[in-house]
């Protein structure tokens, strides 16, 4: 097994991992552990940059030995092999890193303009690593996921248990989070992805 197969063994394997201690953690003492989510985050951007950085090495390596593809390398050529590397190993998680954000500062508006009403603070650093994880564009499945386990869960505390507390986010978009993540190659072969695709 080469090094690119570990590194997507990883990739995939570690977000599903941290996942679940977060899940477990917040199951036993029903709060979010912020060190969990920030050293998630940094494990798996560290997994991204490890990959993207091997990706374009091995295949600068693999174009010098050539005598073709090496005229597209520098001197000859400034900006192709820069591009190629960005497009082929580096957009997907710059992208995903952009798709977290937004997600975590539409959730942060949203808290703040209610009072804090819906979820709580903590939420909003699961929500990013969460949307990080899953990516573009399989986001949209996570959304799909979350609001539906949400809007479940908020009618049966509703109308069966009379619960009128604050809905929390946690459980809705972690466990569509590890959905999502774990059967995304099942989830991108719908025809709804088609168009999405980086």
């Amino acid at each position: 097994m080469n090094i690119a197969n570990i590194l997507n063994i990883l990739i995939f394997a570690v977000p599903l991992f941290w996942l679940g201690v977060i899940l477990v953690s917040w199951f036993k003492t029903r709060e979010l552990d912020l060190k969990l989510i920030k050293r998630g985050v940094l494990i798996v951007i560290a997994l991204f940059i490890l990959q993207g950085a091997y990706l374009t090495i091995a295949t600068y390596n693999a174009w010098k030995l050539d005598p073709m593809s090496r005229y597209l390398l520098p001197p000859h050529n400034t900006w192709y092999f820069a591009s190629y590397a960005y497009f082929h190993f580096w957009r997907p998680e710059v992208v995903n890193l952009f798709v977290g954000t937004i997600w975590a500062g539409f959730l942060f508006l949203i808290n703040k303009f209610s009072q804090e009403r819906f979820f709580e603070k903590s939420d909003i650093y699961l929500a990013f690593f969460t949307a990080f994880v899953v990516g573009w564009p399989k986001f949209f499945a996570y959304l799909a996921i979350a609001f539906g386990l949400l809007t479940l869960k908020g009618i049966i505390n509703a109308i069966i248990l009379k619960d009128k507390s604050r809905l929390a986010l946690t459980t809705s978009i972690a466990l569509s989070a590890l959905v999502v993540a774990g059967f995304g190659n099942l989830i991108m072969k719908l025809q709804f992805f088609d168009n999405l695709k980086l």
